[in-house]
């Protein structure tokens, strides 16, 4: 038996420094087996976020440069030659520039093509028929590609009602699937219709 006031004085060799009871061990493993319950779900939702958001980024990204490439192109047409069927997932457009040839200013014009292949948006050279009117597909390598997850590509071209001129281009690109799809929509005006 421990006489009154011995722990105080240090005589009893036993005290509460020497460890912890089995039920405190139980109820801090309770406790934080609550909190983990807890948290477990908000990290790992901010964790699916965080790839949503990561997704959505790159795919503003590959939008960016898609549409500043076929921005660039058709502003500097001086002809896009329209799908007679309407929209269209290609386009057709010349692009013409002045050489000096043989000590003579020349003018060229150099035509294009841009179409969804597979999951990329390509530009490609193509011939036009002068008298016929129509663009033949000369199967060349793409002078552009963009590798991506590009799911729809579609183009809609606005007439002059005075010669039947291409005035205006509907782009509309959609880039990624699922939560991750981005669809843009741009209208530019080529150089021959300003």
């Amino acid at each position: 038996m421990v006489e009154p006031g011995a722990r105080e004085s240090g005589l009893c060799s036993w005290s509460r420094e020497d460890g912890i009871t089995l039920i405190e061990l139980m109820l801090a493993l309770a406790i934080f087996t609550i909190v983990a319950y807890v948290v477990t779900p908000a990290f790992l939702q901010t964790i699916r976020i965080s790839g949503y958001t990561s997704d959505a980024l790159v795919n503003q990204q590959r939008m960016t440069v898609i549409t500043t490439m076929l921005t660039n192109d058709l502003r500097k047409a001086d002809m896009v030659v329209p799908d007679p069927g309407g929209a269209s997932d290609r386009l057709d457009f010349a692009v013409s520039e002045v050489i000096i040839e043989g000590g003579s200013l020349v003018y060229v014009s150099s035509y294009y093509r841009y179409l969804l292949q597979g999951q990329s948006i390509v530009k490609r050279p193509v011939s036009y028929d002068e008298e016929a009117k129509v663009v033949i597909d000369s199967g060349a390598d793409p002078v552009w590609r963009y590798d991506g997850e590009i799911s729809d590509l579609s183009f809609e071209c606005k007439l002059s009602p005075a010669d039947g001129t291409v005035i205006m281009v509907t782009a509309t690109i959609t880039v990624g699937s699922g939560r991750g799809t981005y669809t843009k929509t741009i209208k530019v005006t080529p150089r021959n219709a300003v």
